[in-house]
């Protein structure tokens, strides 16, 4: 008896645990027929993004970097995963309903600074401690090339300024140029449009063997 309690205790205790945390949305599957065409972009397509007063650089800022200088968030991982993917999670109130940003690595991919953006428009979303509320002018919030939430699909396009491929309600614009040591820098961005407007992005920056 004691022991059939002991298992439903940790149990409901994991169970709580993993309701707790709140990670990063998926965007297209990287097994959509969209990612076998070839790279379309002529340059990297995103290095940054502006959150509020910080600049983060990705592939050089860290996790701990945003907490630190932000003085709010939590770093979060599956439960029971001790290595792979880490995130921060905002949120963030705008007049169009709140925004939800996540900033990720995986050292699985190549390192411990921030690789991968996503953000998503939630309405409805109250922040809470898996995804606390950051205090920024929702205008102080983009990629470096200007793209965020809200955005039409016009004005991303004239930002864009090339020929973008997509798949169903996804805009793919991506990038790959090798750098010394025989390594491809691999940078890529995934829009998602509802009514003419950004919904949906999810951005990364890799570089890989």
């Amino acid at each position: 008896m004691r022991r059939l309690l002991a298992l439903l205790l940790l149990f409901v205790s994991a169970t709580a645990q993993a309701e707790d945390v709140i990670p990063p949305p998926m965007g297209l599957a990287e097994d959509d027929p969209i990612f076998r065409a070839k790279p379309n972009a002529g340059g990297d397509v995103v290095s940054a993004i502006q959150l509020g007063p910080l600049s983060v650089v990705l592939e050089e800022t860290t996790l701990s970097d945003v907490r630190e200088l932000l003085g709010v968030g939590r770093i979060d991982q599956l439960p029971g995963a001790e290595r792979g993917l880490a995130w921060l999670c905002f949120t963030i109130m705008s007049p169009g309903g709140a925004q939800r940003v996540w900033l990720s690595n995986n050292p699985d991919h190549g390192g411990f600074a921030i690789q991968d953006i996503a953000a998503v428009l939630q309405p409805g979303a109250a922040a809470s401690p898996a995804c606390p509320k950051l205090a920024v002018d929702p205008a102080r919030l983009s990629l470096d090339d200007g793209i965020w939430l809200g955005r039409t699909t016009a004005a991303v396009q004239k930002i864009i300024g090339a020929e973008v491929k997509f798949s169903g309600f996804h805009m793919l614009y991506e990038h790959e140029r090798p750098v010394s040591g025989g390594h491809v820098v691999d940078t890529r961005l995934v829009l998602e449009f509802r009514e003419g407007r950004v919904i949906g992005l999810w951005a990364r920056k890799v570089t890989r063997p």
